[in-house]
């Protein structure tokens, strides 16, 4: 009787075993797969956007409105201060413009930092590799992207019920690039020709 005990005792505790390492990793791998496409259908909602932001990096802090448009799948960004400077991001090519200097240059935003910011808002499949953390009030998202053979992390934090976007953290070598969003609008529409790519000094 007493090995049979011991026998059903290593069998349940065999059991929870199991149970703890097969169960709860897929509920928790269900929570994040939930969590992920919330998070894609929120971003997939939006038709227009603007809010003012802070951000934050090596060389400062820079202050701005940035505005996005899933009508024309762009964004477009206004530093305001300490610099008046326009940046308007396409799929792989984006536009900035000097206002104070009048300079205008194109480039391409492939493996860059411009590229980061519109896979987050534009690309479906952006969060569903990501480890997402729920906390009572917030959700922050983590993710490592490879970009010119080098890691980095990006992190991205929600305020929960309702369900909004609230800091973009982005990991550069040993420091972080982080914008912060003020008041976002979700109730905006905006001019035919407002995130045009057009060379504005030939207008």
């Amino acid at each position: 009787m007493c090995l049979q005990r011991i026998s059903r005792k290593i069998l349940y505790l065999f059991l929870f075993f199991l149970f703890t390492i097969f169960l709860i990793p897929n509920q928790s791998k269900g929570n994040q797969d939930i969590l992920s496409s919330q998070i894609s259908k929120y971003f997939f909602k939006i038709n227009n956007f603007t809010s003012k932001f802070i951000q934050s990096d090596s060389d400062g802090i820079q202050e701005g409105d940035i505005y996005l448009s899933n009508k024309v799948k762009r964004i477009k960004i206004h530093y305001t201060n300490p610099s008046n400077i326009v940046f308007v991001l396409i799929d792989n090519k984006a536009m900035y413009y000097n206002v104070d200097l009048e300079e205008v240059e194109y480039f391409g935003t492939k493996n860059s930092i411009a590229d980061i910011f519109f896979n987050v808002f534009y690309d479906e499949n952006f969060f569903y590799s990501s480890k997402i953390l729920e906390k009572e009030n917030t959700i922050e998202i983590k993710k490592i992207i490879s970009i010119n053979e080098e890691n980095k992390e990006i992190l991205i934090f929600f305020e929960k019920n309702p369900l909004i976007i609230k800091q973009i953290k982005i990991r550069e070598n040993e420091s972080y690039r982080v914008m912060t969003f003020i008041n976002p609008n979700f109730n905006i529409s905006f001019e035919k020709n407002f995130f045009s790519i057009a060379n504005p000094l030939l207008n």
